[in-house]
């Protein structure tokens, strides 16, 4: 086993990257979804592979319970599961464009019996969405599950899978890996980190503080949108379209001096935060609320040092300095806390 920070489930969740040690074996996450319906059930879900065999680890939170519960689900061969009078899944399936559930299913001399349908929106990394139907089957002694995903264009998958405790899943980081999640998870400490990096650059070239900083910020700033793209890429390029539209506004209308400015102010980092919670984030508060941060903060920024370089008279002071950056801290902590109204806690 290869050295690396060990932590359980009910400590903390895993990540793209990491590996988790379950039932034996090692399996690498190699991606995660969510999956949500309108009842208010929600799924987050997380791809580990081991040779050729693929599983899902899932965290499934119920808000009218307040619970949370583990599950993990393996991907069986779905031409081995027989349905009513030993027909085969798929052709049951083919006879119907819109086929009603068995009432069991076969599945390696197991049967099982349905129980329910659950339908919803299932959402991966990249902010790509479909409906998905899963019909749940149970044993006997509705100790394992059997689950048929349903998609639009006709395909299906099947699982076989069961509740698990957090204890019996340990996850493995390595501190490279640790620090890519950190990276992408917090883009405020992304940002944080490279506007030093960016200033002291500018400075060795020889510019004053205040053009090291014009140039520090926004590149700070940047680098941050592309830590949070990367688990928010929905919220992320609503901020990049958010971005005109608030430098257009923010340049006759002041966002803290005009009725017009505050109202875009709030509605940015409303919209982004709303979008967020209808598109589904599963988890990712941060990263949408660095979106809605950057929506408002950079396009004041922009205006703030426009004044302050062009039409501010010089010999430039503190107070002209502080009157162009006080108002992007002020419309960047606005939209980080009105996001955040619009998004769940973390299941």
């Amino acid at each position: 086993m290869s050295p690396g920070k060990l932590t359980r489930l009910d400590e903390s969740d895993p990540a793209a990257g990491v590996t988790i040690l379950y039932d034996g074996q090692e399996w690498n996450v190699t991606g995660q979804a969510s999956y949500s319906t309108e009842e208010g059930y929600r799924v987050h879900e997380w791809c580990c592979e081991v040779g050729d065999t693929t599983a899902y680890l899932l965290k499934e939170g119920d808000p009218r319970e307040g619970t949370i519960r583990w599950f993990f689900t393996r991907e069986i061969d779905d031409g081995a599961v027989a349905a009513e009078g030993g027909e085969g899944l798929g052709e049951w399936l083919a006879r119907d464009k819109e086929p009603n559930p068995p009432q069991a299913l076969t599945y390696q001399a197991t049967t099982y019996q349905y129980a329910d349908t659950t339908e919803g929106t299932h959402e991966d990394e990249s902010g790509e969405r479909a409906r998905k139907i899963t019909w749940d089957y149970w044993d006997a002694g509705r100790a394992r599950n059997l689950a048929v995903e349903r998609w639009p264009d006709g395909t299906f998958e099947c699982y076989l899978g069961a509740y698990i405790e957090p204890g019996q899943v340990v996850i493995r980081r390595t501190a490279k890996k640790d620090f890519r999640a950190r990276w992408q998870a917090n883009p405020f400490l992304s940002a944080l980190i490279v506007l030093p990096i960016a200033y002291i650059f500018a400075f060795i070239l020889g510019w004053p503080f205040d053009e090291s900083l014009g140039l520090a910020l926004p590149v700070a700033a940047a680098v941050g949108w592309l830590a949070a793209v990367a688990r928010a890429p929905l919220a992320c390029m609503a901020a990049l379209v958010a971005l005109p539209i608030g430098a257009a506004v923010f340049w006759y209308f002041p966002p803290l001096t005009s009725a017009s400015g505050l109202v875009v102010l709030v509605a940015m980092p409303a919209a982004i935060g709303w979008l967020a919670q209808r598109r589904g984030y599963a988890g990712r508060k941060l990263p949408v609320q660095y979106a809605a941060a950057f929506a408002v903060g950079a396009p004041i920024l922009g205006v703030g040092f426009y004044y302050y370089f062009n039409l501010a008279p010089g010999p430039h002071t503190t107070d002209q300095l502080f009157l162009a950056l006080g108002p992007t801290a002020i419309g960047g902590l606005a939209g980080f806390l009105i996001s955040g109204l619009f998004l769940r806690r973390d299941e």
